[in-house]
C-alpha cells in the first residue's frame, strides 16, 4: 500500500512519500542575540490512524512563543462505501490572531 516515493525538486518543490508516519520541518533563517540561526517556523506532521484514516497537523512556531501552535487538523478516512462519507475533514484553529 505504500509504494510512494517520489522527490523532485526540479522546480524547487515536491516530495511525496508513502509512510505510517512522515514529520517535515520547514525553518528560515532568523536573527537573534546579534547571530544567525535556522528556526523551525513550520511543522507539519502526518501519521496513519489505527483506524486506516490519515491525519496531518500543521504547527506554527515562533522563537516569542512557549509552544508551537495548532494551525490545522486534516483528517482523511478511509472508503467505507458510505454515500454520506466525508473524504476529508478539515478543522482550522483561530489562535493565530490572538498571538498578534
Amino acid at each position: 500500500m505504500r509504494p510512494t516515493q517520489n522527490c523532485d525538486a526540479e522546480g524547487h518543490g515536491q516530495l511525496r512519500v508513502a509512510s505510517e508516519s512522515l514529520v517535515v520541518n520547514v525553518g528560515q533563517a532568523i536573527v537573534r542575540d546579534g547571530r544567525t540561526e535556522i528556526w523551525d517556523s513550520v511543522i507539519v506532521k502526518c501519521s496513519e490512524e489505527r483506524d486506516g484514516s490519515c491525519t496531518v497537523h500543521v504547527l506554527l512556531c515562533n522563537p516569542g512563543w512557549e509552544e508551537p501552535m495548532l494551525l490545522a487538523c486534516l483528517r482523511s478516512y478511509p472508503d467505507t462505501g458510505a454515500p454520506s462519507q466525508v473524504p476529508l475533514f478539515c478543522h482550522l484553529t483561530s489562535e493565530v490572531d490572538k498571538q498578534r
